[in-house]
């Protein structure tokens, strides 16, 4: 599995738009199915590549298939005077290949040692199956600090 950061061509801009309108037309994804915004999302992804922090990875087999996409960000918390790895997106292109999740979660260990982060903040607020991505996180060695609360306030008065 090749992980490279590179400038959005035209076929991975497709390919990642087509794995975001997969989550966002899947009611099982409550919060992207409600909220999600792709052409936002796209406009953002694009902005995080400019910045270098985005990261394309390629099938071993064929070098021109895009399998999946990890975007980061370095963050300093207000409680801490320590840098902090942001795990910000992790999407799998294409749903045939399986273990992507492992080998973005083996990728984010790498930039937290490249960018001197103490720790890794994880979550999958676009997952729908929450209990299969704990444990993949589980077994990496991450621990559930805390939980996520979304409240829709589209229709409060």
């Amino acid at each position: 599995m090749e992980a490279m950061m590179e400038t959005l061509s035209p076929d991975v801009y497709t390919s990642i738009r087509k794995a975001l309108l997969e989550q966002k037309r899947d009611s099982k994804n409550p919060f992207m199915h409600a909220f999600g915004d792709i052409d936002a999302a796209m406009e953002n992804i694009q902005n995080f590549w400019r910045k270098g922090q985005a990261v394309l990875f390629y099938d071993d087999a064929d070098k021109k298939h895009l399998v999946g996409l990890l975007i980061f960000d370095v963050v300093q918390y207000w409680w801490s005077y320590d840098f902090f790895l942001s795990e910000v997106l992790v999407l799998n292109t294409d749903k045939k290949f399986h273990g992507f999740g492992r080998i973005a979660i083996k990728k984010l260990e790498e930039l937290a040692d490249t960018y001197k982060c103490v720790g890794i903040c994880s979550g999958c607020i676009l997952e729908k199956n929450a209990p299969l991505v704990s444990n993949m996180y589980k077994k990496a060695g991450f621990q559930i600090a805390t939980s996520n609360f979304v409240k829709d306030m589209r229709h409060e008065v």
